[in-house]
């Protein structure tokens, strides 16, 4: 027999103010309160197969939980409360609108019936509840969660059904929040493409390339590319989303830039294929010092040879930018394809300045120079009038230069600059007497004179001393013991 039925049969309201009797239960006590009554009987006929103590709110629950609107009509009518923990379990599939109404008309508490809305819209797994208040209560619709409208919420978390309930019911779709932008900004953040299509569908004239009122001033296209969004991009693409907007409109990053950063491979590759611009700011240069070598590879792919060694960003090439990060992957890709070793920054340092003049004496860059490379590039002066070798002379990285000796001996070790000073007269100044020896050890000319007649013993004696080197007299000494004319 049906719960419903036991119900009907054996539960009425008595004259003496209980809510039932159980007159055929010769166990039972008469005039007994109807939970208890109601569980004599289902126990006895098998409707309650875990023998516990059933309440009216119980009986409810399991009425909602079965999808049985007549057996939750009756325990309501005899007096269950639609407490929230018994409106939860309308989630499930089974149980149809006029459930979900019949409950809500029920509950009574505003206040709880306001922390059940928010609760609803918070975890959003219970559309049919929301389409319950939203039929019964227009306020529903412009419910605030967490600091954001209703539909605000369900963009930016993902909830699509209750996003798509909301936009029937005529939600507002230019809704805005501080920094966070449109709707559409929102589910781009968050990834949801099935919400991006609900955006499309329901607002005809949607700004696909309004930028947020943040800080950075990016449109729905940027966070997608930012966050990894695949599908949401190519969503937006095909509605005709700018793929080459700057963020904040003034030239300056775009999408392809966000990309490269975050190190977004398949969107780098989505973006190219819709047109994304190579040469603007030079994606290159990031991808070069952010070390992938997939996304440079991509992009020197799609981009005009000839601006493989182009100066941008902080003012080097591409190269240069993976050999200071020390990616040398990426350099042997962009040597492979072309890339020179004779170009210059603003400062005038070429490729090899950069090599011996790092904060660290890592010889696997001296290592990865060619064999064959131009020895004349060891000629060519930084904005300090040094060459290469007279960086590291300066410097005092030892290794550096006795590995640039052995990779090529044929190098001009007296190449003088405009004011006719040695790599020597360089390794002189700061008291560098480690260089000093490798350079006399390949034949340096310990007597050489500058433009001024000044030897590098001079300067060991000179006032360009550094004070953390070794002292004047024991450069000096070691100098004369080398064969430097006093």
């Amino acid at each position: 027999m049906q719960a419903w039925e036991l119900l009907n049969q054996n539960v009425g309201y008595s004259h003496d103010g209980y809510y039932g009797t159980l007159s055929q239960d010769p166990d039972g006590p008469y005039n007994a309160p109807p939970d208890y009554a109601v569980t004599k009987k289902l126990n006895a006929e098998g409707g309650n197969p875990g023998g516990v103590e059933l309440r009216w709110t119980d009986l409810l629950a399991l009425a909602v939980n079965h999808g049985d609107i007549d057996v939750a009509r009756l325990v309501l009518f005899y007096g269950a409360y639609t407490f929230s923990n018994v409106l939860s379990v309308i989630a499930h599939e089974n149980n149809s609108a006029e459930m979900v109404r019949l409950l809500l008309l029920h509950l009574t508490d505003k206040t709880l019936k306001a922390d059940l809305l928010t609760k609803t819209y918070r975890e959003g797994k219970c559309p049919r509840l929301i389409e319950g208040f939203l039929k019964m209560d227009y306020r529903a619709i412009e419910a605030q969660i967490d600091g954001l409208k209703s539909l605000q919420f369900a963009c930016r978390h993902g909830h699509s059904r209750i996003a798509e309930l909301l936009l029937e019911y005529g939600a507002n779709t230019l809704v805005e929040g501080d920094g966070l932008g449109t709707l559409l900004h929102l589910a781009a953040e968050q990834g949801s493409v099935d919400i991006v299509s609900l955006l499309f569908r329901f607002q005809e004239e949607l700004k696909f390339d309004k930028r947020d009122n943040g800080g950075f001033r990016k449109t729905p296209l940027h966070i997608a590319c930012h966050n990894g969004h695949e599908e949401v991009l190519k969503s937006l693409i095909a509605h005709g989303a700018n793929v080459n907007a700057s963020i904040a409109n003034d030239g300056s990053e775009t999408a392809l830039h966000i990309a490269t950063k975050q190190n977004r491979v398949e969107i780098v590759s989505t973006l190219l294929q819709h047109g994304a611009d190579t040469e603007h700011k030079m994606a290159l240069h990031l991808a070069a010092e952010t070390g992938n070598v997939e996304i440079t590879k991509l992009l020197l792919d799609n981009m005009n040879r000839r601006k493989i060694d182009s100066i941008a960003m902080y003012q080097r090439t591409p190269l240069m930018l993976a050999l200071l990060k020390h990616h040398i992957p990426v350099m042997q890709l962009l040597i492979d394809r072309g890339a020179e070793f004779d170009t210059m920054d603003v400062n005038g340092n070429t490729l090899l300045d950069h090599v011996v003049d790092g904060s660290t004496e890592d010889l696997n860059l001296v290592r990865f120079l060619p064999d064959n490379l131009d020895v004349s590039l060891f000629e060519n002066f930084n904005e300090r009038k040094m060459t290469p070798l007279g960086v590291a002379a300066f410097e005092g990285k030892v290794n550096v230069l006795k590995l640039v000796f052995e990779k090529y001996g044929s190098v001009d070790v007296d190449f003088k600059n405009e004011h006719g000073r040695t790599t020597l007269h360089f390794a002189a100044i700061y008291g560098e007497r480690g260089a000093m020896e490798v350079l006399i050890n390949h034949e340096a000319d310990i007597n050489a004179k500058d433009n001024d007649g000044w030897t590098p013993l001079h300067y060991a004696y000179g006032s360009f001393q550094s004070a953390a080197g070794p002292s004047r007299a024991e450069v000096a000494e070691f100098l004369l013991e080398k064969g430097s004319c006093s």
